[in-house]
């Protein structure tokens, strides 16, 4: 299985504050040193951080099923703009690795994929969280990418195992509002990144 980890974006780090022997010594003495224009700009520059990184999205991860490089490269293209960190599977039998080896936040399952299609391996993915300690129990959303729309695939899909459906070709909007629905950061729901001009 291909991995991607995409890092590069979004990405939250504490702010680590490097204190000079004068500032430490004050620090040491409980009384305040006087802040030069560098420092006092330093400074502001770490607040400025710290509010930037408090609007990023927290880490979630996510496994996508899919074996079409178009596909894979479209649905990685907008997952990265959200700061996910991502695998990838190019079909049902790597998913099913990957969620044997770790619990994921969501599964984003195509349907129709060679080796395993996207429905076994959800069948065999809910087997897998059905075989764990009750204590121990993971329930990973998995959602299904089809091209289909019709009722009777959306209610084989739930059959199957996955909580919803999203059709192919789909835009960004719709998985931002797919995302909105399935995945919570610090018990708000996910925001949109803008559009760029």
């Amino acid at each position: 299985m291909r991995r991607l980890l995409l890092e590069a974006r979004y990405k939250t780090t504490e702010p680590i504050q490097v204190l000079s022997r004068q500032e430490q010594f004050a620090a040491d003495a409980h009384c305040a040193p006087a802040r030069s224009a560098d420092s006092a700009a330093q400074t502001n520059s770490l607040e400025q951080a710290n509010v930037v990184a408090a609007t990023r999205p927290t880490k979630h991860r996510i496994l996508l099923a899919e074996d079409n490089p178009i596909n894979q490269q479209v649905a990685l293209a907008m997952l990265d703009q959200f700061g996910y960190q991502v695998d990838l599977a190019n079909n049902g039998q790597e998913a099913l690795n990957a969620a044997a080896r770790q619990s994921y936040d969501l599964v984003l399952m195509d349907c129709q994929m060679p080796e395993m299609d996207g429905f076994e391996a959800t069948r065999r993915i809910r087997a897998l969280e059905e075989g764990q300690q009750k204590e121990m129990r993971w329930y990973t959303p998995i959602i299904a990418l089809t091209a289909h729309a019709m009722e009777t695939d959306r209610e084989y899909c739930l059959t199957a195992g996955m909580d919803d459906y999203m059709t192919k070709p789909f835009t960004r909007q719709q998985l931002t509002d797919l995302l909105k629905r399935w995945l919570v950061r610090d018990d708000r729901p996910i925001e949109c990144p803008a559009q760029d001009s």
